[in-house]
């Protein structure tokens, strides 16, 4: 009972202030504290950040311990989290003979380490972001909305909308058009969706870590080995916007399908329990 007396205890708007402040911290974070470590290989440069990792960590240090909010990582729950995140394992896997490909077109010395860097960077963005949207957010969501009918469609849905709309801030970077970056709000939305789904049926968020990270190698080392001049140059047009609204509906889909298939083999093990 002593480590009680330590703890927080807030109401639930409260505790969903501080859920979105959280995330818009981070985001401020990473704009005006942008440490990071720059590397260098042959003509390609690339910037690993520190600071939003380190405090994506720090908040959740915090509000596991103040807030009681719970990061489950563990080995059970992961083949299955992997399995129904088979999208992204599919698209990776269909990405390799565009990676093989570019072994052959850029100097395999150059590339090789060039690569591991790209992984690396992912592997972050995936532990940080994961921690910060699945286990932060829809943590304090799930405090603050836990009285709700439908809590879990209500996490899921605030989530991923804040999820996408925090892409939209792209606009004031130089990486493309804007209707690029509405398209990717849009899949960040659809990711969410798909992610948040995946993270409350397991209960663990090492599967959608790894499941971020693999969605995220192949466009850092697409844009890795674009000229400057192409990528600026790239641009989508209408057409990817209904392709990322798409997106969110086959998310959805999906999800509904996951959360059906839950449902269903509960009832038949509390079935089975009662005979």
């Amino acid at each position: 009972m002593e480590t009680l007396k330590h703890k927080w205890h807030l109401n639930n708007w409260q505790t969903v202030l501080v859920a979105f402040g959280s995330c818009l911290l981070w985001l401020a974070c990473g704009y005006y504290l942008p440490l990071a470590v720059h590397i260098h290989v042959s003509e390609w440069r690339i910037g690993i950040s520190l600071a939003t990792p380190v405090l994506a960590v720090l908040l959740a240090l915090l509000w596991h311990y103040k807030l009681g909010v719970r990061y489950p990582i563990r080995i059970k729950g992961l083949l299955v989290g992997l399995l129904m995140g088979w999208p992204f394992i599919w698209q990776a896997i269909t990405y390799l003979p565009w990676t093989k490909a570019l072994y052959t077109i850029y100097d395999w010395q150059t590339y090789r380490p060039m690569f591991m860097l790209v992984v690396l960077e992912s592997l972050l963005t995936g532990i940080e972001e994961e921690l910060l949207f699945r286990g932060t957010l829809m943590g304090l969501l799930k405090k603050a909305f836990a009285d709700r009918k439908h809590a879990n469609l209500l996490v899921i849905g605030l989530s991923a909308v804040f999820f996408g709309l925090l892409h939209l801030t792209n606009m004031t970077a130089d990486i493309g058009s804007n209707q690029q970056v509405i398209q990717e709000a849009l899949s960040a939305v659809a990711f969410g969706i798909f992610m948040g789904t995946i993270y409350l049926l397991t209960n663990n968020l090492l599967p959608v870590i790894l499941l971020h990270t693999m969605q995220d190698i192949q466009p850092l080392n697409t844009i890795l080995c674009r000229h400057e001049s192409a990528v600026k140059n790239y641009s989508f047009d209408w057409s990817g916007i209904i392709s990322g609204l798409l997106l969110i509906v086959l998310a959805i889909a999906l999800s509904a399908c996951y959360w059906w298939l839950s449902s269903y083999l509960k009832k038949r093990r509390l079935r089975a329990a009662v005979k």
